[in-house]
């Protein structure tokens, strides 16, 4: 928060030449970027104008329910609720607060006169209000050099408030643009690392085609797909989709994938990685976030995959497109996260030539267009049965180009994930 604080021995000038340094200054908040810099000529402005002794700019952080003022050389922070003092009453209120007899008055705080040596014997507060009607602060004038604070002085520090609250406006705007392009480069950070945890080409798997492929709804997301080797030779695949989208589901669905990689290297039972990594998971969420997952290992000598469902159902096509041979892989145990211990049965097929395996997250299946229909299973496998004699990854194109006509210009809500694997 910028605020200024301020005091002076100044030569006062006439009404004429406060109103002319006013309109300088408003030419001056228009075109310049340096707020900070413009406060000080409120300062000098103000002190002028008033004929005062101090001028105090009082910021309000609602959060903190404080007012607080800028550090200037030879000065300190002030720092006041905002239930104390004429300053804290005047936000308060949203009313102008003249005070001829400080001492006098129950609404004046002395604390920060015990403290400074300064005797404040009168004064003038005015609410800072910006356009939305919403008080950013208060503009203190103290010890007018000649009796009291008059009505005209009243008049004058509105139109000098009215600068300030400019001023601090124009502030926020800068702070709220540096937040923002901080939060852009760190969310650009995290997209870049979450990227670099996914593979960077699909495996080389005899007699297989894999492809995988990934796109969030956000910078990041909570979906992933994984491959790697196991320690008996086979080949481990994992996709899974964490339970909403954004940086706090990609931060989970960072964890998934390390929990599983750490767990594989233990072990090459996709059942004992599955109930491994679910209790690790149940045991730091709690937020109701869950996550769905099917871990597989390809064995490419003989063909079979054995397989874990955690609420992930997956689909495994003939091959062939002149038939609709299309069955679904069922669940095999809950979502990983909701219970401490999951009674997970591994699931062993053999893949046939010409078979596809293909596993994908529900933001293909829930995609609307403007109808608000969803995109479907059905139209899923209609686009696998025509395009099944591509390789894996024409196969996710043309699925990605089937739903993107569908949606109709309609905008994509979830991450999108989809893993291939044909067997040749």
């Amino acid at each position: 928060m910028t605020t200024l604080a301020a005091s002076a021995t100044v030569v006062p000038f006439g009404r004429t030449a406060s109103v002319e340094a006013l309109v300088q200054l408003a030419g001056r908040i228009a075109v310049t970027g340096d707020p900070d810099g413009l406060l000080s000529q409120i300062e000098d402005a103000t002190l002028r104008a008033m004929d005062c002794e101090r001028v105090t700019i009082f910021v309000h952080d609602p959060e903190a329910g404080q007012l607080s003022s800028r550090q200037t050389p030879g000065s300190d922070v002030i720092r006041l609720s905002v239930e104390d003092g004429v300053a804290g009453y005047s936000v308060r209120t949203r009313r102008t607060l003249n005070v001829p007899d400080a001492a006098r008055d129950p609404r004046f705080c002395p604390d920060v006169d015990r403290r400074t040596g300064f005797r404040t014997r009168n004064l003038l507060s005015v609410p800072l209000r910006g356009p939305d009607g919403v008080v950013m602060g208060a503009l203190e004038m103290v010890n007018h050099r000649d009796g009291s604070f008059s009505v005209a002085d009243e008049e004058l520090a509105t139109a000098l408030s009215a600068l300030a609250s400019m001023v601090l406006q124009g502030r926020a705007l800068l702070e709220a643009q540096a937040r923002r392009q901080h939060l852009e480069r760190e969310l650009d950070v995290a997209r870049r690392i979450q990227r670099s945890l996914l593979p960077q080409e699909d495996p080389a798997i005899d007699g297989f085609d894999v492809s995988g492929w990934n796109l969030p709804a956000e910078a990041t997301g909570g979906d992933f797909y994984d491959h790697f080797q196991l320690a008996d030779g086979q080949q481990a695949l994992v996709l899974a989709d964490v339970a909403g989208h954004g940086l706090g589901s990609s931060l989970l669905a960072c964890e998934c994938r390390a929990l599983v990689r750490a767990n594989a290297a233990r072990s090459s039972d996709v059942a004992e990685i599955l109930a491994r990594t679910n209790a690790v998971l149940h045991s730091d969420l709690h937020d109701e976030r869950f996550v769905t997952m099917f871990l597989a290992s390809l064995d490419p000598r003989t063909s079979e995959l054995t397989y874990v469902s955690a609420g992930h159902p997956a689909f495994l096509h003939c091959g062939r497109n002149d038939s609709p041979c299309c069955r679904a892989l069922d669940s095999t145990t809950l979502p990983l996260g909701i219970l401490p211990e999951l009674r997970v049965e591994p699931v062993t097929l053999q893949l046939g030539p010409r078979e596809t395996l293909l596993l994908l997250t529900d933001g293909f299946y829930e995609w609307m267009n403007p109808g608000s229909e969803h995109f479907g299973a059905e139209r899923i496998m209609d686009v696998v049965g025509r395009h099944c004699q591509e390789p894996a990854s024409r196969l996710i194109s043309e699925l990605w180009d089937a739903v993107r006509q569908f949606a109709d210009g309609t905008p994509q809500e979830d991450d999108l994930t989809a893993v291939v694997v044909k067997r040749l």
